[in-house]
């Protein structure tokens, strides 16, 4: 967990955590998941959030799977900062196509 103006972050990369992190007041949480099933739906039924997805799609290529990497890290400072802005609770999760 991170605070940036105040604002509470938590990360998490398998959601097993999120309910801590929502008791530990995360107004965001980035949490990376596949496209369906049980991360998935454990962020949906978060009460309070507004879910954001970001989808990634595999990349065939090692190098195109770094640069969509990057791309995708830069997107979630991206929408981090937008939801810092507004101080409104999100969920930002990369949705991983594979």
């Amino acid at each position: 967990m991170l605070s940036i103006d105040g604002v509470k972050i938590g990360v998490e990369s398998t959601g097993e955590s999120l309910d801590l992190l929502v008791s530990l007041g995360c107004e965001i949480i980035i949490c990376a998941t596949k496209t369906k099933g049980k991360t998935v739906n454990a962020v949906n039924a978060l009460p309070g959030y507004e879910v954001v997805w970001l989808e990634q799609r595999a990349q065939s290529a090692p190098f195109e799977q770094v640069l969509s990497n990057l791309a995708m890290a830069r997107h979630i400072v991206e929408e981090t900062e937008k939801s810092i802005a507004l101080a409104k609770p999100a969920v930002l999760s990369r949705a991983a196509g594979r």
